[in-house]
């Protein structure tokens, strides 16, 4: 037997004046249900836009600050561009970034939607999904942050020309340091996905009235077909900016 609605008392609040809620955002990264459902009855898409552009923007900023203040220029290090796809309009690509994340926001928002909205969803409201995409993006965003600040860190302390050594005490001191910058993106990268989509679940749950899992399922393929999108722009971006450098 399946329960009337996933959320009792939720819904039946009478909504408020719309407004951004600093305190639930942040009690939103550790207890995602209670903030949610705290936070139904003064939530709109406003809020959801905005806090997705400020997310957006400050990262791109934090980025290009980190990278100026550790590396002293905006852009990665010469001996970087010995990495595949690394070097030059690191800031073009930073600007491309932020328009390409706003554009993937609104069409996540849409095929969440679209995907809950097809029987699954008690109450489907298109007006909270996208509200709740843009609170439940705060995990990302600080994964993401704390990803910008130290990859200028690791670059600066990297001697990449190292490889190209006849040494192999040498090559392997090398080979570790970029080691150990692929060991951050995959350690950060896991603890960024796992907690993001436990937030964003619980955020459509509410949002929709919908069972945890199945907003779960249909986040996991919305962020898959996401992600084959930015993989072809990424690469379109990079060649058109790097030029020969593939």
């Amino acid at each position: 037997m399946f329960p009337v609605t996933y959320h009792p008392g939720v819904y039946e609040r009478p909504e408020q004046e719309p407004y951004l809620d600093i305190g639930l955002l942040f009690k939103s990264l550790f207890r995602p249900k209670e903030a949610f459902e705290d936070l139904y009855d003064h939530t709109s898409s406003t809020q959801g836009i905005v806090l997705a552009v400020i997310f957006i923007l400050m990262a791109a900023v934090i980025s290009i600050v980190a990278s100026f203040a550790v590396l002293g220029s905006m852009d990665l290090p010469d001996d970087a561009t010995t990495l595949p796809g690394a070097g030059a309009g690191t800031v073009t690509q930073t600007v491309i970034n932020v328009f390409v994340g706003l554009a993937m926001f609104f069409l996540s928002a849409y095929m969440i939607f679209h995907f809950l909205s097809g029987g699954k969803a008690r109450r489907p409201d298109k007006d909270k999904t996208i509200g709740f995409l843009g609170y439940a993006k705060f995990p990302a965003f600080i994964i993401g942050i704390l990803m910008a600040i130290a990859t200028p860190i690791m670059l600066s302390g990297m001697d990449l020309e190292a490889l190209e050594n006849e040494d192999p005490e040498t090559v392997g001191d090398a080979l570790g340091a970029v080691c150990g910058l692929l060991g951050m993106f995959i350690g950060l990268g896991a603890v960024g996905f796992v907690w993001s989509i436990w937030v964003h679940s619980h955020a459509q749950s509410v949002a929709n009235d919908v069972a945890v899992g199945t907003a779960f399922g249909y986040i996991f393929l919305t962020w898959f077909v996401i992600m084959i999108i930015e993989a072809v722009i990424g690469a379109v971006v990079a060649l058109a900016v790097l030029g020969t450098a593939f």
